[in-house]
């Protein structure tokens, strides 16, 4: 990996990682009864998944094709 694919492989990592991070404080915040603030942290990392998802495709295609 060189260039533009280690900067989206690096990317979708974070994302990913952020949106366990999220989940994870999720489920501390409702198991200490702050349900609000665990919808918040549910959502954030929802969309942070959805993120990496968005990148997951650019890392699966063929060295040869163009980024």
């Amino acid at each position: 990996l060189t260039g533009r694919r280690l900067v989206l492989r690096i990317c979708a990592e974070a994302e990913t990682t952020a949106s366990r991070w999220y989940a994870q404080f999720g489920e501390y915040l409702a198991a200490v009864g702050e349900l609000e603030l665990a919808r918040d942290c549910a959502a954030m990392s929802a969309f942070k998944e959805r993120r990496a998802n968005a990148l997951r495709p650019w890392l699966d295609r063929p060295r040869s094709a163009e980024l």
